[in-house]
């Protein structure tokens, strides 16, 4: 399997400007909200996701 550089090298050049304002931006306080809050989503997320797939893998979809 081949990786398409041209897409990959699109994300990874969007995502370099991004680690600069959230370097600075954790010295802030509202930076820890912030975490706690996108990480307790991500989870639920990660559990909703997963139920999901359990599903359709019992039920034979």
């Amino acid at each position: 399997m081949e990786f398409p550089i041209k897409p990959g090298s699109g994300g990874i050049a969007a995502l370099i400007p991004m680690v600069f304002p959230i370097t600075r931006w954790q010295n802030k306080n509202s930076y820890q909200a912030f975490y706690e809050t996108a990480n307790t989503y991500l989870v639920i997320a990660g559990v909703g996701l997963f139920i999901y797939k359990l599903y359709g893998y019992l039920s034979g979809h």
